[in-house]
């Protein structure tokens, strides 16, 4: 399957801690080589998917906020596609928060909830969770609750 470039969450320098935090220079581990919970299976009158999320980088050096990127993948009768049905990395508009460690759920009618860490420089490591509705716009992750 073919996604969107994306760059791992996590640098040659810093290693996996690179998420800073308010009130100290330590940086937090963003786990960002990795899909955080198991892949989220559904099927919707028939219509088979798979859904995941991880953490990203927004920039090459991994020094910019990381974001959640999330996938939604239809794999009907076993046929993996050569790219996923939706796809997003969710950063609230760059709004300078580093979003790590997610996890997805889907619900019954398609809707989607992610529950995640976060951190900046302003602000104490804490929890966040973002949603989307199954009639929003593809690739549309935008309700978001502190």
């Amino acid at each position: 399957m073919t996604v969107s470039p994306f760059v791992d969450a996590f640098s040659n320098a810093a290693g996996f801690t690179i998420v800073p935090q308010q009130g100290t220079t330590d940086k937090i581990a963003t786990l960002g080589d990795k899909i955080m919970t198991p892949l989220v299976y559904q099927n919707r009158a028939g219509t088979e998917s798979l859904w995941a999320s991880g953490t990203v980088c927004t920039d090459a050096a991994c020094t910019q906020q990381t974001g959640i990127r999330w996938y939604q993948f239809n794999v009907t009768g076993g046929n993996f596609p050569a790219t996923p049905v939706q796809q997003q990395t969710f950063t609230n508009g760059n709004d300078g928060v580093w979003r790590f460690m997610s996890s997805i759920a889907v619900d019954q009618n398609g809707n989607t909830a992610i529950g995640y860490s976060d951190s900046s420089p302003t602000l104490f490591p804490g929890i966040r969770y973002a949603g989307r509705f199954a009639g929003d716009p593809l690739n549309d992750l935008d309700r978001e609750k502190p």
